[in-house]
Parts: structure tokens; C-alpha cells; sequence
């Protein structure tokens, strides 16, 4: 049985077995009600057992994919140099190929700004806007009012 399915029962037993007049719950559905919970609370143990063990293999594939990704810099890093090694050494324009690899030399353009992007027009120049948080979380916890800002206080389940 799913979880949602033990809390739409456990619902619908209360709505059926409350005594109208005095508010009790019928004493016939106590012991299912009882039941119920408790088969609601096992249920939710094994999904947060099961939520443990998927974040704890999340964490384990991101620490393998940190490591990766180092080594993966490390060789991105030496072909850089091998890279540099050979401009320095290939002479501009000579083409040079075997089996298994070709050397080239192409043109290209670079675009290259010697100056602050303030000190350029404003029709070459990107802005953008974004609310800076912290900033506005601090303020609006000092007191003070920020229009269409406002803290709000949630609930957050913790599974351990």
C-alpha cells in the first residue's frame, strides 16, 4: 500500500467514525485507526531509508565525477602546453599530416578591449539586473521594508 493511500485511508476513517454529537471517535475504529498510523509510520521510515541510501549514491557518483573531471583537467591542461609547444616550434603556414594526425595553420579574429565596459558606449555594453538576497533578506530582518520583498517562515523535513 502507498503512503498516500494509508493517509487518505486514515482520513477517510476519521471522517467516517468521529461521533457527530460529542466530537469522540467511535471505539470500534480506534484499533483500526491504530493500525493504520502505524502502518503509515513504517511506510514513511522505509522511504526516508530509501532517500538516505539515493542521496548517499548521489554523493558518491559526485565525488567520482570530481575526481574524474581533475584528471580530466590535468590532461586538458597538458594538451594545452603540448599545444603551445608545437606553435612555438611549427613554422606559420606549414602543413604537416601522416596517418594519423594533420598540422595546420588557419586565420582567425580575436576581439581584444583594452578598456573598463564603463568606459565604452552604452550600445556595446550588456546589463543586467538581479535581486541581490542576502542583501534584502538582511534588510528586511533589520526592519526596514522592500517592496514586493517579505520573509517567510517554511517548515523543511530533515532526513537523516
Amino acid at each position: 500500500m502507498k503512503l498516500f493511500d494509508i493517509s487518505q485511508q486514515i482520513e477517510a476513517l476519521l471522517d467516517a467514525s468521529v461521533d457527530r454529537e460529542t466530537g469522540e471517535i467511535v471505539e470500534t475504529a480506534l484499533a483500526e485507526l491504530e493500525a493504520l498510523e502505524e502502518a503509515r509510520d513504517t511506510k514513511a521510515l522505509h522511504v526516508a531509508a530509501y532517500l538516505v541510501g539515493q542521496r548517499l549514491e548521489a554523493e558518491a557518483i559526485k565525488s567520482q565525477a570530481k575526481r574524474l573531471s581533475e584528471r580530466a583537467a590535468i590532461h586538458a591542461r597538458h594538451a594545452d602546453r603540448l599545444e603551445a609547444y608545437l606553435e612555438g616550434h611549427v613554422p606559420v603556414g606549414a602543413k604537416l599530416s601522416d596517418s594519423r594526425v594533420q598540422i595546420a595553420w588557419r586565420k582567425s579574429e580575436k576581439l581584444e578591449v583594452d578598456v573598463d565596459a564603463l568606459e565604452l558606449p552604452l550600445e556595446f555594453c550588456r546589463t543586467t539586473y538581479a535581486p541581490m538576497k542576502p542583501e534584502i533578506k538582511a534588510a528586511l530582518k533589520a526592519g526596514e521594508t522592500v517592496r514586493g520583498c517579505r520573509l517567510v517562515q517554511r517548515n523543511n523535513l530533515v532526513v537523516r
